[in-house]
């Protein structure tokens, strides 16, 4: 590591892991600490973990952070967030996931009323974002009262909003338009959607733009970018104007094309991805898959390469919580069309791990139909040796597999040091494997997976 003053540092507040990265003045990225996220505690449709833990552990970043006195980026898992009351910093409530799914019947109740929402906001009207989670916290009775003092944010305005010398409680626009509560276009809150969730306008973080802010935090440390994980991961190897593809494979998994400006879509997101200080802002049209990571670590067991044959051609696993888009069904939880407890885990991993990029594949076709765009290719469960070279089978074309692990870390600290984002880290090509008989089995995997959501029997 260099001895000189860095040019920037960043902090990656994951799902998995916690992480601190440094930039160093001649451009060169090192990882300098991590820790363990919190510990998630899942109970049926709940899925959170303690809030007190988590700032105690991003707490011990931010004291490393301080010894460097150099700008710091924030990249933040989006949609999880805390309730708590401004006189103290005391939290209200566990961290809520972005997996947490406790607002699903609310959300069947409320149907009409929040598609219209939603379509304005430019996602779903879905469980997994704050507004719906913390109108069914308030339903039940789960949010304690705090009136006037009474402040919601995602992970990172919880983190600031304890440490800000001035106790101010901001956000940027990537992170609030994955709340149901803000309009993209504008970048304002909004009222009508406050007051359908059932939270106080005030309640709410100011929204400042993702870079070039100096929100100055008690330590000494200065916050001059913050935006979310997927954005800062995008913004640091995709080329600017060339359309490329980003899929982001961690805890769940994210497919992002940037597009010219905002898309209501029903079966894709859009949102942006970075609000300039000069009020420009950079959009991109958004598929998700809600698996990933915890499956696989649950399945447990080890994977290789496609195989040259298929010693399986009629196992099938739709391997999420939720299915994302273009589908949206919150109510589905992980399916297979054999018992599970019937197979071994190498089983088991393989069937995921295909229905996990038939998942991918999916998206990335409808999001580049002429099949002309670069795809890149980052995120821990990207490095499973099954994925890349099934992958770039299935997408007919070779992808570019970054060897950069901490693209999102190194999205956020060169924003942070008022650099361009993109940064053409090194990747290597993967080549399409050999296993042919991975196309004909999508085809036959669609077709068992559209007869399973019609309603046809199906093994959970």
């Amino acid at each position: 590591m260099s001895t000189d003053a860095p040019l920037a540092l960043a902090l990656d507040l994951g799902s998995t892991r916690l992480k601190l990265g440094l930039l160093g003045p001649a451009g060169e990225f090192e990882l300098v600490a991590s820790r363990a996220a919190p510990a998630v505690r899942e109970s049926g449709l709940e899925c959170d973990f303690d809030a007190q833990e988590f700032d105690a552990q991003v707490g011990e970043l931010l004291a490393l952070a301080a010894h460097w006195r150099a700008p710091l980026g924030i990249a933040c898992q989006r949609s999880s967030f805390v309730a708590w009351d401004a006189r103290d910093g005391r939290a209200l409530t566990r961290a809520i996931s972005w997996r947490d799914r406790r607002a699903q019947s609310w959300c069947e109740h409320h149907a009409q009323r929040g598609q219209e929402l939603a379509r304005r906001c430019g996602v779903r009207f879905s469980p997994h974002y704050l507004g719906p989670k913390l109108a069914a916290l308030v339903e039940q009775g789960a949010l304690p009262h705090a009136g006037e003092d009474l402040r919601v944010g995602t992970l990172e305005s919880y983190v600031l909003a304890r440490r800000a010398s001035d106790s101010e409680h901001v956000t940027d626009v990537s992170m609030a338009a994955r709340t149901l509560l803000l309009d993209p276009q504008s970048g304002a809150w909004d009222a009508a959607a406050a007051q359908f969730f059932g939270v106080r306008v005030e309640s709410l973080p100011r929204v400042l733009a993702s870079v070039g802010r100096a929100h100055l935090l008690s330590s000494g440390l200065r916050v001059s970018a913050s935006l979310s994980d997927q954005a800062a991961a995008f913004l640091a190897i995709a080329r600017p104007g060339a359309d490329d593809v980003l899929v982001n494979l961690g805890t769940g998994g994210f497919v992002l094309r940037e597009c010219a400006g905002f898309q209501a879509r029903d079966d894709y997101l859009c949102g942006p991805l970075l609000d300039a200080a000069s009020g420009a802002r950079r959009w991109a049209l958004e598929g998700t898959v809600n698996a990933g990571a915890a499956g696989l670590d649950a399945i447990g067991g080890a994977s290789a390469a496609p195989a040259a044959s298929d010693s399986q051609p009629e196992l099938f696993c739709s391997p999420e919580s939720g299915l994302g888009a273009p589908h949206w069904r919150a109510g589905c939880s992980p399916t297979w069309s054999k018992p599970p407890a019937a197979l071994d885990a190498s089983a088991r991993r393989r069937a995921y791990l295909e229905g996990l990029v038939f998942r991918v594949a999916e998206i990335v076709d409808a999001l580049d139909p002429a099949c002309s765009s670069s795809v890149f290719l980052s995120g821990g469960v990207a490095r499973d040796p099954f994925i890349a070279p099934a992958l770039a089978l299935l997408l007919r074309r070779p992808l570019e597999l970054l060897d950069e692990h901490e693209s999102t870390l190194l999205g956020a600290a060169r924003l942070a040091a008022g650099l361009a984002p993109f940064a053409d880290p090194p990747r290597r090509r993967v080549a399409p494997s050999e296993a042919s008989w991975l196309a004909a089995k999508r085809t036959r995997w669609t077709r068992w997976r559209d007869a399973w959501l019609a309603g046809a029997p199906a093994h959970s």
